[in-house]
């Protein structure tokens, strides 16, 4: 199963999440798993994200969480049960839902690369959430700021690096 993300090239907002078995773009960016592609494009059809306000109980399963830093930029995309959610709005670092280790994982532990937690938003209807942080060091796990930094284009994969998304070169970071 692979996560779209949909974002709107102007405003930078996610217009859609979805899991789907195969892609039917030609164009797009992969993240440094293969399991979430992000779709750049002009979205006139955008559903407004609202600020959490009230509590409820719709976590049946893992629900997708696109993260962005302050700017719009895509970080990353995981998955978020209720635990990992309630943690991130109490403790204000963004926690997630590993489905490979099967447990709560709060954002740079190992690493020190935390995210700390700006704003939440969900849609409508609670199928996916964006986590709105400040992004201490690089959000993927190879080293680059963005786990989106291989471009797909007409079946060719390329890094788009350098470019607008930065890698880590020892304590350094390298655009």
């Amino acid at each position: 199963m692979i996560t779209l993300i949909y974002q709107d090239q102007l405003s930078k907002k996610i217009s859609k999440v979805e899991q789907k078995n195969s892609v039917q773009e030609e164009n797009y960016f992969l993240d440094c798993d293969s399991d979430s592609i992000l779709i750049i494009n002009n979205y006139l059809e955008y559903k407004e994200n609202y600020k959490i306000s009230e509590w409820k109980d719709f976590f049946k399963e893992l629900i997708p969480v696109v993260t962005v830093n302050e700017n719009g930029e895509v970080l990353m995309q995981a998955f978020i049960n209720f635990d990992a959610l309630n943690l991130s709005l109490n403790t204000g670092i963004a926690h997630y839902y590993s489905r490979s280790r099967e447990k709560l994982w709060k954002k740079g532990e190992e690493s020190g690369h935390t995210q700390t937690i700006i704003s939440i938003f969900h849609n409508k209807i609670y199928n996916f959430f964006v986590y709105n942080v400040n992004q201490n060091v690089v959000a993927c796990h190879t080293g680059f700021y963005s786990c989106f930094y291989r471009k797909v284009s007409n079946g060719i994969i390329k890094e788009i690096y350098p470019g607008p998304f930065k890698k880590l070169n020892g304590d350094k970071i390298i655009e």
